[in-house]
């Protein structure tokens, strides 16, 4: 006769029979307790009785209840009948009236509630005895014996060593074999008892080598300033970029400044691989552990350091700016001395340099290790031009750091330039920078872009040296053919000299010569600018033209040509004997060979002997 009404879904089944003569009935279940009813399915046979399933949800009244049942036949005569007291329905409350919103971690939470069984309260010496258990979030506390403080009870939990955040709260009544919970959402904030603030450095700290970091923090224990924290409280690691402890340090005992609440300790930090760490510390105090509110950061730097100074010595004023993707844009300037210095970490990086007389942007400058004066710079207009170019400016850029690649933007001075349209830029690989010269040869940058506007020149590289601006010199022949007329593949020379605007000499030069349609030979000058072709004239007869060309880097290259005439040779060649004797009065017969040994077909030959007279001889045949 007792029905206990618990969380979650309950139901009661009423079962009755009806008399054995008693067919064709229509038939309800009304449970009434009072005013309500409770809602109750329509019966259905089973076998010589009926079931009826009345749904119990937590609306429930509790209370007494009567049964009654309502029959009906065919003919609508009805028929009911009143069970009183048939049950009871008992039902458990558990109510909140004191709770706190936050506890420390590790401490006691109490809480103040109302336990009760059809609204009668239940006390902690009731038979059965009440029991109580409680959690935060899925986090069991342990529940110590609760006490009955008039009609409500205080249940005292231990508060689980968890992380600090918002719990719910869930207390968990049992009274006898039944039970009933109490839940409060995100109710309960569980605090560190423990509150570790990192004051400073705030900032990033660059360490080159073994250095010291000072630390200011300030704590308290529940709300309380801590005025006797010694080096043994502290805890600090350095951790790599990826989060991995890399060596624990020892900091010295902190000094306390009780009218700010502030530690301060030095940290000593070995030296360690460029890069970038941080600085982890933590605090351990009553047994309670706490990491500070947030990391020091720390770089280990590569120095970017040197002097920019012409070969003379003299400072030269330049504007640095460094950059890539974790650092930002770092700037720095070069001092009275040409000195600069900055720090960096290992990475790839964007650099600029603005000096007087040009701007780089050099890209993909890879750093990984100090480079002593990485940057060489000089700019100057030669007494002297270059040979082959009437050169407006020179400029140097060395950088002993790799790089993917550079781009340069060299203003120059259209004064010196007679027609801008024929700039001409050229670099030399093997610069020697102390004696302002060009070691090797100077090669033609191909393609450069000129702003005749701004008179700016802008190269696109990937290498760096010196580079030159100007105007190309042209290169002047003077050339000696022995005559214009040649026989078919007569060997012969051409003789000549090859000299620049100021008829100055030009060696070196390359001297290409053919004939069309023929390949060209070369040959070279001389220190005086002499050179010698060996030619053999076409196997071809008629006119035809000889080419000649000379061309050195950086003149602008000079061609002639001269129209020769080819002819076939005529030429016979007779073979006799060098002496014979005649005895007088008698005939004697001499043999002489005629050869065509020209370029030419002979079709008629007519043989004569010159220093005889004609009636001494006879030749046969006298026409070929």
């Amino acid at each position: 006769n007792q029905l206990w009404v618990e969380d979650g879904d309950n139901s009661l089944d009423v079962i009755f029979s009806l008399g054995p003569n008693e067919t064709n009935i229509s038939n309800s279940v009304i449970i009434i307790n009072g005013d309500w009813q409770m809602p109750c399915s329509s019966p259905i046979s089973e076998g010589n009785n009926y079931k009826s399933t009345c749904n119990l949800d937590n609306g429930v009244p509790y209370g007494a209840y009567n049964i009654e049942l309502q029959c009906s036949n065919s003919t609508n005569q009805t028929v009911s009948k009143m069970f009183n007291n048939t049950f009871t329905v008992y039902k458990l409350s558990l109510t909140s009236t004191s709770v706190p919103t936050s506890v420390y971690s590790g401490d006691l939470l109490g809480t103040m509630v109302k336990f009760e069984k059809n609204g009668e309260v239940i006390k902690v010496s009731d038979n059965p005895k009440p029991e109580f258990s409680s959690y935060l979030g899925n986090n069991v506390m342990m529940t110590y014996q609760p006490i009955s403080i008039g009609d409500e009870i205080n249940i005292t939990s231990g508060v689980p060593s968890i992380a600090p955040g918002s719990y719910n709260l869930k207390i968990i009544g049992k009274y006898g074999n039944h039970e009933k919970q109490l839940i409060l959402p995100n109710f309960i904030t569980v605090k560190s008892p423990i509150s570790f603030n990192l004051i400073s450095p705030v900032t990033t700290q660059k360490i080159s080598g073994e250095g010291k970091i000072s630390i200011s923090f300030s704590a308290k224990y529940k709300g309380e300033i801590i005025n006797d924290i010694s080096s043994s409280n502290i805890d600090v690691d350095i951790l790599n970029s990826d989060g991995d402890r890399v060596t624990s340090l020892v900091c010295d005992d902190p000094i306390f400044d009780a009218s700010r609440g502030v530690y301060t300790t030095d940290v000593l930090i070995p030296e360690l691989s460029y890069g970038e760490y941080y600085l982890k510390v933590g605090l351990t105090y009553n047994g309670d552990s706490i990491t500070a509110d947030r990391y020091v950061e720390i770089q280990f730097v590569i120095p970017f350091e040197g002097s920019i100074v012409d070969p003379k010595g003299h400072s030269i004023m330049t504007n640095i700016d460094v950059k890539n993707d974790n650092l930002g844009l770092i700037r720095t300037t070069t001092d009275s001395n040409g000195e600069f210095s900055t720090s960096l970490i290992p990475g790839t990086y964007d650099m600029t340099f603005d000096f007087p007389g040009m701007s780089a942007n050099l890209y993909g400058v890879n750093i990984s290790s100090p480079v002593e004066n990485p940057i060489k710079y000089d700019e100057f207009t030669p007494n002297v031009d270059i040979p082959g170019l009437h050169t407006a400016k020179l400029v140097v850029f060395e950088c002993a750091l790799p790089f993917s690649k550079v781009v340069l933007n060299i203003p120059y001075d259209d004064s010196k330039v007679i027609d801008e349209q024929k700039i001409e830029v050229y670099t030399c690989h093997n610069w020697n920078f102390g004696r302002r010269a060009c070691a090797g040869e100077w090669e033609r940058i191909p393609d450069p872009k000129i702003d005749m506007v701004r008179n700016i020149v802008t190269v696109n590289m990937t290498h760096l040296s010196a580079f030159a601006i100007g105007e190309r010199k042209s290169l002047y022949f003077s050339v000696d053919f022995p005559t214009d007329s040649f026989y078919m593949g007569e060997m012969f020379n051409v003789k000549g000299k090859v000299v620049d605007e100021s008829g100055n000499p030009v060696k070196d030069v390359e001297i290409s010569y053919w004939f069309d349609s023929e390949s060209p030979e070369t040959s070279k000058t001389d220190e005086g600018g002499f050179f010698t072709a060996n030619l053999e004239a076409p196997k071809k007869e008629g006119g035809t033209v000889l080419h000649l060309r000379a061309e050195k880097e950086p003149f602008i290259p000079s061609e002639i040509s001269q129209v020769l005439n080819v002819y076939k040779k005529s030429e016979i060649t007779v073979t006799v004997p060098d002496t014979f004797a005649v005895e007088f009065n008698k005939p004697i017969s001499l043999n002489a060979t005629i050869k065509n040994t020209g370029q030419t077909n002979l079709s008629t030959v007519e043989i004569s002997i010159d220093g005889l007279k004609s009636s001494w001889y006879v030749i046969y045949p006298s026409i070929i």
